[in-house]
Protein backbone atom coordinates (compact mmCIF):
# COMPACT_ATOMS: atom_id res chain seq x y z
CA UNK A 1 0.00 0.00 0.00
CA UNK A 2 1.19 3.20 -1.20
CA UNK A 3 -1.56 5.89 0.02
CA UNK A 4 -4.11 6.42 2.48
CA UNK A 5 -6.62 8.73 1.34
CA UNK A 6 -8.34 10.42 4.83
CA UNK A 7 -11.29 12.40 3.73
CA UNK A 8 -12.70 15.05 7.11
CA UNK A 9 -16.66 15.07 6.95
CA UNK A 10 -19.13 17.12 8.83
CA UNK A 11 -23.06 16.63 8.52
CA UNK A 12 -22.91 16.00 3.93
CA UNK A 13 -23.44 12.50 3.59
CA UNK A 14 -24.94 13.22 0.01
CA UNK A 15 -21.67 14.92 -1.14
CA UNK A 16 -19.79 12.62 0.90
CA UNK A 17 -21.10 9.76 -1.26
CA UNK A 18 -20.24 11.24 -4.64
CA UNK A 19 -16.63 11.97 -3.11
CA UNK A 20 -16.06 8.28 -1.85
CA UNK A 21 -17.08 6.80 -5.63
CA UNK A 22 -15.11 9.32 -7.24
CA UNK A 23 -12.01 7.98 -4.87
CA UNK A 24 -12.56 4.32 -5.42
CA UNK A 25 -12.65 4.94 -9.20
CA UNK A 26 -9.12 6.89 -8.49
CA UNK A 27 -8.02 3.71 -6.25
CA UNK A 28 -8.92 0.94 -8.97
CA UNK A 29 -7.38 2.91 -11.95
CA UNK A 30 -4.22 1.82 -9.62
CA UNK A 31 -2.14 -0.92 -10.12
CA UNK A 32 -3.59 -3.66 -7.15
CA UNK A 33 -5.73 -0.58 -5.58
CA UNK A 34 -2.32 0.51 -3.62
CA UNK A 35 -4.58 2.69 -1.58
CA UNK A 36 -6.99 2.74 0.94
CA UNK A 37 -9.63 4.84 2.51
CA UNK A 38 -10.42 6.51 5.93
CA UNK A 39 -13.57 8.40 6.06
CA UNK A 40 -13.49 10.50 9.65
CA UNK A 41 -16.96 12.08 10.81
CA UNK A 42 -16.44 15.17 12.75
CA UNK A 43 -20.37 16.04 12.74
CA UNK A 44 -22.47 16.17 15.83
CA UNK A 45 -24.99 13.87 14.54
CA UNK A 46 -22.46 11.05 12.96
CA UNK A 47 -24.29 11.02 9.59
CA UNK A 48 -21.40 9.87 7.81
CA UNK A 49 -21.95 6.47 8.98
CA UNK A 50 -24.90 5.54 7.02
CA UNK A 51 -23.03 7.10 3.72
CA UNK A 52 -20.13 5.01 4.83
CA UNK A 53 -22.21 2.15 5.21
CA UNK A 54 -23.75 2.47 1.68
CA UNK A 55 -20.87 2.90 -0.03
CA UNK A 56 -19.56 -0.55 1.13
CA UNK A 57 -22.31 -2.31 0.82
CA UNK A 58 -23.03 -0.92 -3.21
CA UNK A 59 -19.01 -1.06 -4.23
CA UNK A 60 -17.48 -3.58 -1.94
CA UNK A 61 -14.95 -1.39 -1.20
CA UNK A 62 -13.62 -1.67 2.32
CA UNK A 63 -13.49 2.00 3.80
CA UNK A 64 -12.24 2.59 7.40
CA UNK A 65 -14.83 4.97 9.56
CA UNK A 66 -13.62 6.87 12.52
CA UNK A 67 -15.33 9.51 14.60
CA UNK A 68 -13.55 12.83 16.08
CA UNK A 69 -14.37 16.01 17.84
CA UNK A 70 -17.45 17.75 16.37
CA UNK A 71 -16.66 20.34 14.02
CA UNK A 72 -13.08 21.01 14.56
CA UNK A 73 -11.67 19.85 11.54
CA UNK A 74 -8.00 19.70 12.80
CA UNK A 75 -8.43 16.88 15.75
CA UNK A 76 -10.80 15.02 12.31
CA UNK A 77 -7.43 15.15 10.23
CA UNK A 78 -5.29 14.02 13.21
CA UNK A 79 -7.31 11.59 14.10
CA UNK A 80 -7.61 10.47 10.54
CA UNK A 81 -3.65 10.26 10.45
CA UNK A 82 -3.56 8.57 13.35
CA UNK A 83 -4.95 5.47 12.05
CA UNK A 84 -2.32 5.62 8.52
CA UNK A 85 0.06 2.70 8.51
CA UNK A 86 0.95 4.23 4.88
CA UNK A 87 4.14 5.95 3.71
CA UNK A 88 1.95 8.62 2.41
CA UNK A 89 -1.39 10.15 3.26
CA UNK A 90 -3.52 11.95 0.70
CA UNK A 91 -6.08 14.31 1.57
CA UNK A 92 -9.42 15.28 -0.06
CA UNK A 93 -12.90 16.85 1.37
CA UNK A 94 -15.97 15.55 1.63
CA UNK A 95 -17.50 17.86 -1.41
CA UNK A 96 -14.60 17.00 -4.07
CA UNK A 97 -14.23 14.94 -6.68
CA UNK A 98 -10.89 13.29 -7.45
CA UNK A 99 -10.23 12.69 -11.05
CA UNK A 100 -9.78 8.79 -12.48
CA UNK A 101 -6.30 9.26 -12.34
CA UNK A 102 -5.85 11.06 -9.34
CA UNK A 103 -3.47 8.47 -7.30
CA UNK A 104 -1.78 7.40 -10.07
CA UNK A 105 -0.66 10.58 -11.16
CA UNK A 106 0.78 11.45 -8.02
CA UNK A 107 2.84 8.24 -8.32
CA UNK A 108 4.41 8.96 -10.65
CA UNK A 109 5.10 12.57 -9.29
CA UNK A 110 7.07 11.30 -6.45
CA UNK A 111 8.94 8.59 -8.18
CA UNK A 112 10.68 12.02 -9.86
CA UNK A 113 10.50 14.56 -7.12
CA UNK A 114 12.00 13.93 -3.65
CA UNK A 115 9.83 16.21 -1.70
CA UNK A 116 7.70 15.00 1.93
CA UNK A 117 4.52 17.49 0.58
CA UNK A 118 2.84 18.43 -2.61
CA UNK A 119 -0.29 19.39 -4.28
CA UNK A 120 -2.27 18.48 -6.96
CA UNK A 121 -4.22 20.50 -8.99
CA UNK A 122 -7.85 21.78 -7.63
CA UNK A 123 -10.35 23.05 -10.05
CA UNK A 124 -13.93 24.63 -9.54
CA UNK A 125 -16.38 22.95 -11.49
CA UNK A 126 -18.45 24.44 -14.64
CA UNK A 127 -21.86 25.78 -13.36
CA UNK A 128 -25.30 24.62 -14.62
CA UNK A 129 -27.05 27.25 -12.88
CA UNK A 130 -27.73 31.51 -13.16
CA UNK A 131 -24.66 33.46 -11.01
CA UNK A 132 -26.33 36.26 -9.33
CA UNK A 133 -26.29 39.28 -10.99
CA UNK A 134 -23.51 41.55 -8.42
CA UNK A 135 -20.81 38.55 -8.98
CA UNK A 136 -18.57 40.56 -11.77
CA UNK A 137 -15.47 38.94 -13.08
CA UNK A 138 -13.25 41.13 -10.52
CA UNK A 139 -15.37 39.74 -7.27
CA UNK A 140 -14.57 36.28 -9.20
CA UNK A 141 -11.16 36.41 -9.13
CA UNK A 142 -11.38 36.47 -5.34
CA UNK A 143 -14.40 33.68 -4.83
CA UNK A 144 -15.11 30.94 -2.34
CA UNK A 145 -17.42 29.71 -4.18
CA UNK A 146 -15.15 28.58 -7.15
CA UNK A 147 -11.74 26.87 -5.41
CA UNK A 148 -8.76 26.45 -7.66
CA UNK A 149 -5.20 26.06 -7.26
CA UNK A 150 -3.04 25.64 -10.40
CA UNK A 151 0.00 27.79 -9.62
CA UNK A 152 1.78 26.69 -12.94
CA UNK A 153 1.03 24.36 -16.05
CA UNK A 154 3.55 21.55 -15.73
CA UNK A 155 4.27 19.53 -12.31
CA UNK A 156 7.26 20.88 -10.55
CA UNK A 157 8.33 22.84 -6.94
CA UNK A 158 6.47 25.63 -5.21
CA UNK A 159 7.80 28.69 -5.00
CA UNK A 160 8.09 30.31 -1.45
CA UNK A 161 6.45 33.33 -2.54
CA UNK A 162 3.80 30.75 -4.35
CA UNK A 163 0.34 30.55 -1.82
CA UNK A 164 0.20 27.34 0.04
CA UNK A 165 -1.94 24.90 -1.44
CA UNK A 166 -5.41 24.06 -0.16
CA UNK A 167 -6.14 20.49 1.63
CA UNK A 168 -8.34 19.02 -0.67
CA UNK A 169 -5.97 17.97 -2.55
CA UNK A 170 -2.41 17.35 -0.99
CA UNK A 171 -0.33 15.18 -0.39
CA UNK A 172 1.88 14.50 2.86
CA UNK A 173 4.35 11.39 3.50
CA UNK A 174 4.09 9.82 7.24
CA UNK A 175 6.75 11.00 8.51
CA UNK A 176 6.19 14.51 7.80
CA UNK A 177 3.78 14.41 10.52
CA UNK A 178 6.11 12.38 13.36
CA UNK A 179 8.56 15.43 12.24
CA UNK A 180 6.26 18.71 12.24
CA UNK A 181 3.51 17.62 14.14
CA UNK A 182 -0.33 17.28 12.93
CA UNK A 183 -2.96 20.07 12.24
CA UNK A 184 -3.07 22.76 15.05
CA UNK A 185 -6.62 21.69 17.46
CA UNK A 186 -6.43 24.87 19.32
CA UNK A 187 -7.06 26.77 16.18
CA UNK A 188 -10.60 25.37 16.75
CA UNK A 189 -10.52 26.23 20.50
CA UNK A 190 -9.36 30.00 19.58
CA UNK A 191 -10.94 31.43 16.51
CA UNK A 192 -14.23 28.44 16.34
CA UNK A 193 -15.85 28.28 12.95
CA UNK A 194 -13.27 30.79 11.72
CA UNK A 195 -10.90 28.30 12.07
CA UNK A 196 -12.15 26.16 8.69
CA UNK A 197 -9.18 26.14 6.15
CA UNK A 198 -6.84 27.33 7.98
CA UNK A 199 -5.66 24.23 9.13
CA UNK A 200 -4.67 23.50 5.84
CA UNK A 201 -2.81 26.77 5.91
CA UNK A 202 -1.05 27.35 9.08
CA UNK A 203 0.18 23.52 8.63
CA UNK A 204 1.62 23.91 5.06
CA UNK A 205 3.37 27.03 6.35
CA UNK A 206 4.65 25.73 9.26
CA UNK A 207 6.41 23.10 6.98
CA UNK A 208 7.16 25.41 3.86
CA UNK A 209 9.39 27.14 7.00
CA UNK A 210 11.90 23.96 6.86
CA UNK A 211 11.15 21.96 3.36
CA UNK A 212 9.91 22.96 -0.07
CA UNK A 213 6.44 21.87 -1.16
CA UNK A 214 6.07 20.23 -4.37
CA UNK A 215 3.29 20.40 -6.81
CA UNK A 216 1.45 18.01 -9.50
CA UNK A 217 -0.31 19.38 -12.32
CA UNK A 218 -1.78 16.02 -13.22
CA UNK A 219 -3.29 14.60 -10.03
CA UNK A 220 -6.53 16.62 -10.63
CA UNK A 221 -9.63 17.25 -8.18
CA UNK A 222 -12.56 18.94 -9.17
CA UNK A 223 -14.57 20.83 -6.63
CA UNK A 224 -17.56 21.74 -7.25
CA UNK A 225 -19.67 24.88 -7.07
CA UNK A 226 -22.78 25.11 -5.51
CA UNK A 227 -25.69 27.27 -5.15
CA UNK A 228 -25.05 28.14 -1.67
CA UNK A 229 -22.11 29.29 -1.80
CA UNK A 230 -23.01 32.18 -4.52
CA UNK A 231 -25.32 34.13 -2.28
CA UNK A 232 -24.36 36.96 -0.29
CA UNK A 233 -24.68 35.92 2.66
CA UNK A 234 -21.82 33.30 2.02
CA UNK A 235 -19.29 35.17 0.86
CA UNK A 236 -19.45 38.00 3.42
CA UNK A 237 -19.60 35.23 5.90
CA UNK A 238 -16.46 33.83 3.94
CA UNK A 239 -14.79 37.23 4.44
CA UNK A 240 -15.74 37.92 7.74
CA UNK A 241 -14.28 34.97 8.84
CA UNK A 242 -10.86 35.65 7.14
CA UNK A 243 -11.00 39.24 8.83
CA UNK A 244 -11.47 36.55 12.52
CA UNK A 245 -8.28 34.64 11.44
CA UNK A 246 -6.08 37.41 10.78
CA UNK A 247 -5.09 38.84 14.68
CA UNK A 248 -4.47 35.07 15.06
CA UNK A 249 -2.04 34.63 12.34
CA UNK A 250 -0.18 38.18 11.88
CA UNK A 251 2.29 39.56 14.83
CA UNK A 252 0.82 42.53 16.35
CA UNK A 253 2.86 45.05 14.69
CA UNK A 254 1.58 43.83 11.48
CA UNK A 255 -1.93 44.47 12.61
CA UNK A 256 -4.05 47.90 11.74
CA UNK A 257 -5.65 49.27 15.00
CA UNK A 258 -9.11 48.88 15.90
CA UNK A 259 -9.80 52.53 15.54
CA UNK A 260 -8.72 52.72 12.37
CA UNK A 261 -10.59 49.26 11.23
CA UNK A 262 -13.65 50.85 12.56
CA UNK A 263 -12.92 53.78 10.67
CA UNK A 264 -12.49 52.27 7.34
CA UNK A 265 -15.25 49.89 8.05
CA UNK A 266 -17.46 53.12 8.39
CA UNK A 267 -16.52 54.15 5.76
CA UNK A 268 -16.55 50.98 3.25
CA UNK A 269 -19.49 50.23 4.74
CA UNK A 270 -21.21 53.96 3.53
CA UNK A 271 -19.74 53.65 -0.36
CA UNK A 272 -21.94 50.22 -0.01
CA UNK A 273 -25.16 52.06 0.22
CA UNK A 274 -24.27 54.91 -2.04
CA UNK A 275 -23.36 52.24 -4.76
CA UNK A 276 -26.31 50.21 -4.70
CA UNK A 277 -28.69 53.37 -4.41
CA UNK A 278 -27.16 53.55 -7.42
CA UNK A 279 -28.15 50.89 -9.08
CA UNK A 280 -24.24 49.47 -9.09
CA UNK A 281 -24.37 46.32 -7.46
CA UNK A 282 -21.11 44.55 -8.08
CA UNK A 283 -19.28 47.85 -6.66
CA UNK A 284 -21.35 47.35 -3.22
CA UNK A 285 -20.46 44.41 -3.26
CA UNK A 286 -16.72 45.11 -3.19
CA UNK A 287 -17.55 47.67 -0.21
CA UNK A 288 -19.36 45.36 1.41
CA UNK A 289 -16.50 42.41 1.29
CA UNK A 290 -14.29 45.13 2.52
CA UNK A 291 -16.45 46.40 5.71
CA UNK A 292 -17.08 42.22 6.32
CA UNK A 293 -13.59 41.90 6.65
CA UNK A 294 -12.73 44.95 9.10
CA UNK A 295 -15.74 44.02 11.31
CA UNK A 296 -14.03 40.24 11.29
CA UNK A 297 -10.34 41.90 12.56
CA UNK A 298 -12.01 43.85 15.05
CA UNK A 299 -13.96 40.91 16.10
CA UNK A 300 -10.73 38.68 16.11
CA UNK A 301 -8.69 41.21 18.19
CA UNK A 302 -11.62 40.84 21.09
CA UNK A 303 -11.42 36.90 20.74
CA UNK A 304 -7.14 37.12 20.92
CA UNK A 305 -7.97 40.20 23.85
CA UNK A 306 -10.10 37.47 25.67
CA UNK A 307 -8.39 34.75 25.50
CA UNK A 308 -5.07 36.42 26.83
CA UNK A 309 -7.37 37.41 29.75
CA UNK A 310 -8.41 34.16 30.41
CA UNK A 311 -4.82 32.65 30.17
CA UNK A 312 -3.34 35.43 32.57
CA UNK A 313 -6.53 34.23 34.84
CA UNK A 314 -5.48 31.10 34.72
CA UNK A 315 -2.03 31.29 36.09
CA UNK A 316 -3.15 33.97 38.79
CA UNK A 317 -1.57 37.27 36.52
CA UNK A 318 -3.19 40.01 37.06
CA UNK A 319 -5.90 38.06 38.41
CA UNK A 320 -7.70 35.77 40.99
CA UNK A 321 -7.09 31.98 39.80
CA UNK A 322 -9.52 30.57 38.86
Amino acid sequence: MIFTVVIATCNRPDRLSSALLATIEAIRAMDDEQAVIVVVDNGPEVSAKSAVDDCIETVGFPITYVQSESYNKAAALNAGIAVVSTPWVAFTDDDCLPDREWLLNACRYIERFDVGVFSGRLEASQVDFALPHWLDNEILDWSPAFVDFAPYPESGLLDTDERVPFGANIFVKKDVFEKFGGYDEELWHRCGSAALGSEDAEFAIRVRAHETIGYCAEALVMHPVSPERTTIRYYLNHIFQSGVREPLFCVANEQASTPYLVKTMSIAFGHACFAYLRREYPQAMRYLMDAARDVGEVWGKLRVLRSERSIHCDRGDGGESR
